[in-house]
């Protein structure tokens, strides 16, 4: 079921590079690193332990073997090993690293030098860490980040290269045109004051495969920012990493207020008989911006003599 309060349109800002007008061109996706984005609490909730030390043993453990188990198998599978034999040795080193890992745990505990006041409360505070760092990485998935706004000055300003890129509009494809497929699973960002995360919630999704536990799970690692980035209005989509096949239908390209002719020429040449285009403007006497349409010829009568041949050579 979609949210109730999705967007009809969706924009997502971008400077022009390479990356930025191949997936323009081929109606693609780029899905990006989260642990690489600009904010530093991205994909970094705190854990907070509300359970008993049993369960938390019980969590690490079982996020050290799925997590061994997918890399294991991964890399048989590269050599052509995937059959029962794989899936048994794969199981078995899971069960060997979860082993380890919280024999390490209970022994780092006993260390004189620990600042916690006793063997217990230090193991306990072991796997804590032990468990955020599995989390940290069991959230392999890329993200696509989108906005449901096209004319925000910060937006433009921080992803649109300080309006010398383009906004690009998506719209959702309708039931029929999905041919019974399903369409994409849009998530909205969850802004919010603080960034706990309770073991007692880690323990239902993990332990008990509780589907609200797991969804809310995903919500707090992949979907929560401060209430500072709330201005974005952020939307997102989840795939695996790098360039995917969009999901979305592409309906027009906007183009910032510095965003450079010739790039521009480019753009409207590729795609002139697929999308509309529009041009940002700042408001007189304020500092609004306005959005205009263009149509392809009139953004290339503005160009330099010859150019606008690219309103008549073929795609």
């Amino acid at each position: 079921m979609y949210p109730i309060d999705r967007p009809e349109k969706i924009y997502r800002y971008q400077k022009i590079d390479l990356v930025t007008m191949n997936s323009l061109f081929h109606d693609k996706l780029y899905f990006s690193d989260p642990s690489k984005f600009n904010d530093t609490f991205e994909r970094s909730p705190v854990i907070t332990g509300d359970s008993e030390i049993d369960d938390l043993r019980l969590i690490l453990r079982k996020l050290i073997e799925e997590r061994t188990e997918r890399e294991v198998l991964s890399l048989l599978s590269k050599v052509g090993l995937n059959d029962i034999k794989a899936i048994n040795f794969s199981k078995k080193r899971g069960d060997e690293r979860a082993r380890f890992s919280l024999k390490d745990v209970a022994y780092m505990a006993t260390n004189p030098d620990n600042v916690f006041s006793d063997i217990n409360t230090a193991e306990y505070a072991g796997l804590i860490r032990k468990i955020d760092d599995e989390i940290k990485k069991n959230y392999t998935k890329g993200v696509c980040c989108f906005s449901s706004t096209m004319d925000n000055n910060l937006l433009w300003s921080h992803y649109g290269d300080s309006h010398s890129g383009f906004c690009i509009g998506y719209e959702f494809f309708n039931p029929e045109e999905l041919n019974g497929n399903k369409g994409p699973d849009l998530h909205k960002v969850d802004y919010r004051e603080k960034r706990e995360l309770l073991t007692s919630l880690i323990y239902k999704a993990v332990i008990h495969d509780n589907i609200n536990a797991k969804n809310d799970l995903d919500s707090k690692v992949l979907l929560q920012k401060s209430k500072g980035w709330e201005y974005e209005k952020e939307w997102r989509l989840l795939d695996n990493k790098g360039s995917q096949e969009s999901s979305l239908k592409l309906i027009d390209v906007t183009f910032g207020l510095r965003c450079d002719y010739s790039m521009i020429g480019i753009i409207v040449n590729v795609l002139k008989d697929r999308v509309k285009f529009y041009k940002i403007y700042d408001a007189e006497k304020s500092f609004e911006l306005q959005r205009h349409e263009l149509e392809p010829c009139e953004i290339l009568a503005e160009y330099p003599r010859g150019t606008t041949r690219y309103c008549f050579s073929p795609i």
